[in-house]
């Protein structure tokens, strides 16, 4: 799923910024 894979590189971005 691409929006799942989007999500999780969103709450990795968060995590890390």
């Amino acid at each position: 799923n691409h929006k799942e894979s989007k999500l999780v590189n969103f709450e990795k971005e968060n995590f890390i910024g």
